[in-house]
């Protein structure tokens, strides 16, 4: 009888410890057995938290070398993402042992973020529709690939500042598939003056758009590699609510065009997508030089439905006007409903130049060289780029300019275009082109 006495209060006692820690308010850590190692999740919950409401929950993947404490009291203490995102709870899993903790080595080390959520399932009333996996630098990229690997388990992805690898990381289409952006709404943010990552960012937020994914972002202005103010996440957790405008609207994605032009015409597609829940079925443009003088209307028609990423070649636009050419094109009609004409976008499209410059031709890229703005960079999409107008250390002498290191990103055989100015070759009887490069080496090992 005193055995079943004890073995009754015994499991009283239990029972009791374990609704002690599903009731734990406020920041707290427990740790989780996963793959024959102890693994910290550490976790956030409201001071109100009240079971009888269902809530948000946000799990959070910190970067390279970081772990989840720190991760939690950043976001928690510092940044106060709980008054950004009120009825959340946030839940920081701990990348593990292995030299990056960045939750995709070992292999299966992702599951970690199921048993994560699973916990926090278990102890505590969690909205199931309504879970979204964020993640800064490498966390970000992590969060990337996890969840458009499996896009059904996540109302949205909040990436802050993915840290992408370079050229080949960013089209391995292997371990990011892109083909899931449509599945779920994702979230891009990152610093303007974070040298190693905005290009990247950029480029990942187009492609996203592009694959018709329900997709926001900016790049945050002065800010270098690290989260932004809790303002802008206010805006960035109130889109996952709320994505669409309330009436018919585009917006501009890409506008492509000849960098140069020897008669003055031109033949442009500009790239948009829905932004409303209404369909699109036709949209009026009209187009301005920087003089303000008109151009062309140009009429589109076809159907685009919620965040559909469509073309529309606008055909021959002929200009009247030598030298760079800055174009500003307008909405002024959608769905046969007229609007006060709206900037749709702003564009240095191209340089019209009616005549090849003789040779021989020198390009120094001095800032006063009369040609200089009418050297075009296409570039790849890649971290770096080349620039120009660029003072490199202590001399006067501006370059054409790149970055490049192994010690960050592998960048083999990435290629980019520089077109020159038109040239008449026929100026002289051999025309050659020779250029001077300098470069300082990185050695490795």
């Amino acid at each position: 009888m005193k055995k079943n006495v004890f073995f009754c209060l015994f499991l009283f006692i239990s029972a009791f410890s374990v609704s002690a820690v599903a009731q734990q308010k406020g920041s707290f850590s427990v740790t989780l057995q996963f793959a024959g190692e102890s693994r910290l999740l550490s976790c956030y919950v409201p001071s109100d938290y009240n079971s009888e409401n269902a809530y948000k929950l946000i799990v959070g993947l910190h970067g390279a070398g970081d772990n989840s404490v720190n991760y939690r009291d950043a976001l928690i203490n510092y940044l106060k993402w709980q008054d950004a995102s009120p009825n959340t709870i946030f839940a920081f899993p701990d990348g593990g042992s292995d030299e990056a903790k960045d939750f995709l080595a070992p292999e299966g080390d992702e599951l970690f973020i199921d048993e994560a959520i699973e916990y926090m399932k278990e102890n505590y009333n969690i909205d199931e529709s309504n879970i979204i996996l964020q993640g800064f630098s490498l966390g970000g990229r992590s969060a990337a690939v996890i969840g458009l690997r499996s896009p059904e388990k996540y109302k949205g992805l909040l990436l802050n500042t993915p840290a992408i690898q370079g050229y080949y990381d960013f089209h391995n289409t292997e371990l990011f598939n892109y083909s899931n952006a449509s599945k779920v709404p994702i979230v891009v943010l990152w610093g303007d003056a974070d040298f190693a990552y905005r290009l990247v960012c950029d480029s990942l937020l187009r492609r996203l758009m592009e694959n018709d994914c329900e997709a926001a972002g900016l790049g945050v202005g002065n800010m270098g590699h690290t989260l932004p103010p809790t303002q802008i996440m206010s805006i960035a957790f109130s889109f996952f609510d709320m994505p669409l405008a309330d009436l018919a609207d585009a917006e501009a994605i890409r506008f492509d065009a000849e960098k140069f032009s020897c008669d003055g015409s031109i033949h442009p597609t500009i790239f948009f997508r829905n932004y409303s829940d209404e369909p699109l079925q036709n949209a009026t443009f009209t187009l301005y030089d920087q003089d303000n003088d008109f151009i062309g209307t140009y009429e589109w028609a076809g159907e685009a439905k919620a965040f559909k990423f469509t073309g529309f070649n606008l055909g021959e636009v002929q200009f009247d006007k030598s030298g760079s050419q800055k174009l500003y094109l307008y909405v002024t009609k959608i769905n046969d409903e007229e609007l006060a004409p709206r900037l749709f976008d702003s564009l240095t499209c191209f340089v019209y130049q009616g005549h090849g410059e003789p040779l021989p031709f020198l390009e120094i890229f001095e800032d006063y060289d009369a040609f200089l703005e009418n050297w075009e960079v296409v570039p790849s999409g890649n971290n770096f780029t080349w620039m120009h107008s660029y003072t490199f250390y202590d001399t006067d002498d501006n370059y054409m300019m790149m970055f490049n290191t192994i010690a960050l990103f592998n960048n083999m055989g990435v290629a980019e275009e520089m077109i020159s100015p038109p040239l008449d070759l026929t100026s002289v009887d051999v025309p050659t082109l020779s250029f001077d490069a300098a470069f300082s080496y990185h050695r490795w090992g």
